[in-house]
């Protein structure tokens, strides 16, 4: 993954340069790309689409070459014509919305405000209006690409190489509104087609993905920190959606697998993997600032009683008495087994071993089971909130969004002006007529699983308990810093360096397939490849006595 690897890792161009006037400024500025896909929509000219999908998927300044001259002509004619390149600065559309709320406005300006928090306040709202902008470019360009034949057998690996550049002025343009903030800005998505195609199969529509993330008019927001590794995250206002800063490695290892993570929940919808649904690099301010957008797991829309992090792990895997969510050994004295019927327990393991060999094969350990769990024994928590499991008792939300109660918007910012300029790419309609819709359908719909499934619930054989289940974390990679660990722990701890979290690839799968086999009732059953961990039982006695607590 050389090329992934230098795209995320090269500096930052400045989002607001002047542009050549050449057909490959569509590569600088993807807001471009769309505008002039929209104009060859409008021309019906199909011999031009495929030829902007070659100058944009270029393998080499041959081929990039040889689409820009067949494309010079209608590339004249674009920026020549009053409904091409005329209005691709119109911001009007923006004005009647009045966004975003003046609470904002001066939060964001102000010069007094200058704590931690407002600087990642300032982030979000780049971040919404970039996701806005991303997402709905992308759409536009994607929509009438077709034929893949013409990539041969390197579509697949120039689907995730490729990336979009988006430049967003402070004056706004058809297809970004005015900033409150008060520079540009420049938001690239990578791998965008592929992203794409896993929120369809996560059944998760643009408009959705846009309605939860992009909205600005907003009142509040409460950052989470991780303390380890210094990235932040929030939630969307409606906690449907997780943004997480992340780094160059952990993108990278993103990259590398998401084709085959698209494969995996293509063939198995059921998957508990974690669905990944877009990576974007802000630059803003010259700084840059690597995120990703996850779907809040488990999908939950039940009171929660018990939360747990499950690695299969036995040192350091206890609950500090402060902490909600339970580890490995708390779930075994709370829990023991999950108590399903034998056709759900068998048909649950297979799922959990397929999805870990896909990590194992991607060098991925330190990954977590997430397991909740609904009890109709047991009263409901105060002042819950059941959306994406997260309560105010316990578990307080590490982020909140909440749109203003004063605003109600009765299209999404930039409807009209989509709608003017071709509507087949018409994207805020599908709000309120999905008869109107460019979104690709969700596919791979979970065929019958008496069940249910992991995402949205398990009931027990008794119907005492729901369980819901997502796999976690899923971006360690075992590169060098976590060898040096495993051999450290090895030699501090007199050779039990095998009862970490932190072990080869190898061994943390086939331990933690061993342990969820248990949990769930099954005997496992020999294995003609590679030998599972005979690891001991969790117990309280074989718990460590380190009270260092391992993530």
């Amino acid at each position: 993954m050389g090329c992934v690897s230098s795209q995320l890792t090269r500096p930052p161009t400045t989002p607001w340069q002047s542009s050549s006037g050449d057909v490959f400024d569509v590569l600088g500025d993807a807001r471009l790309l769309a505008d002039y896909t929209v104009f060859l929509l409008e021309e019906s000219d199909a011999q031009g689409i495929q030829d902007l999908w070659e100058l944009e998927f270029r393998r080499n300044e041959t081929e990039a070459s040889e689409a820009a001259e067949r494309l010079a002509d209608s590339w004249q004619a674009y920026r020549e014509s009053p409904t091409g390149l005329g209005n691709f600065d119109d911001t009007k559309e923006w004005q009647p919305h009045g966004l975003p709320a003046k609470s904002i406005i001066q939060r964001v300006r102000s010069k007094s405000l200058v704590g931690q928090e407002d600087t990642m306040y300032t982030f979000a709202v780049a971040a919404m209006v970039g996701l806005h902008v991303a997402t709905v470019c992308s759409q536009i360009i994607d929509n009438p690409r077709g034929d893949t034949s013409i990539f041969g057998d390197d579509y697949d690996e120039l689907l995730v190489e490729n990336s979009r550049r988006y430049k967003i002025p402070v004056q706004g343009s058809a297809y970004s509104p005015k900033l409150i903030l008060v520079e540009p800005f420049e938001i690239e998505e990578f791998a965008p087609a592929l992203f794409n195609d896993l929120r369809a199969l996560s059944g998760i529509s643009n408009a959705d993905y846009m309605d939860s993330l992009c909205r600005i008019d907003f009142e509040f927001i409460k950052f989470g920190s991780n303390s380890k590794s210094g990235e932040f995250f929030f939630f969307s206002h409606d906690q449907k959606f997780l943004l997480k800063t992340a780094t160059p490695g952990e993108a990278e290892t993103l990259l590398a697998m998401l084709d085959d993570m698209r494969n995996r929940i293509t063939e198995e919808p059921r998957s508990m993997l974690g669905r990944y649904l877009g990576l974007y690099r802000l630059t803003l301010s010259g700084s840059m600032r690597l995120f990703f957008v996850m779907r809040a797991i488990p999908a939950v829309n039940r009171h929660i009683h018990r939360r747990y992090d499950l690695k299969g792990s036995i040192r350091n895997r206890r609950a500090k008495e402060d902490e909600s969510v339970g580890k490995d050994v708390n779930f075994h004295n709370e829990i023991g087994e999950l108590g399903l019927t034998a056709d759900v327990a068998e048909e649950l393991v297979d799922i959990h071993a397929r999805d870990v060999e896909l990590l194992r094969e991607h060098e991925i350990m330190d990954y977590s089971i997430l397991c909740f769990v609904h009890d109709s024994l047991m009263e409901a928590p105060k002042t819950s909130q059941a959306m994406g499991g997260v309560t105010k008792t316990g578990m307080a939300p590490i982020v909140s969004l909440r749109r203003s109660s004063t605003q109600a918007l009765t299209t999404l910012p930039g409807e009209t002006a989509m709608l003017q300029r071709g509507s087949t790419i018409a994207f805020g309609t599908l709000l309120r007529d999905r008869s109107v819709s460019c979104d690709t359908a969700p596919r791979g719909t979970p065929p019958g699983f008496g069940c249910g499934n992991p995402h949205t619930g398990i009931p027990s054989a008794d119907g005492r308990r729901t369980y819901y289940f997502g796999i976690i974390d899923l971006l360690v990679a075992y590169t060098l810093y976590p060898k040096v660990q495993y051999h450290g722990t090895h030699v501090i701890t007199c050779g039990k360096a095998l009862e970490a979290s932190r072990v080869p690839p190898d061994y943390y799968a086939g331990r933690q397939v061993k342990m969820f086999h248990k949990v769930c009732g099954v005997p496992m059953k020999s294995s003609s490849g590679r030998r599972l961990s005979d690891e001991a039982e969790i117990t309280d006695e074989s718990e460590s006595d380190d009270s260092e607590s391992e993530e």
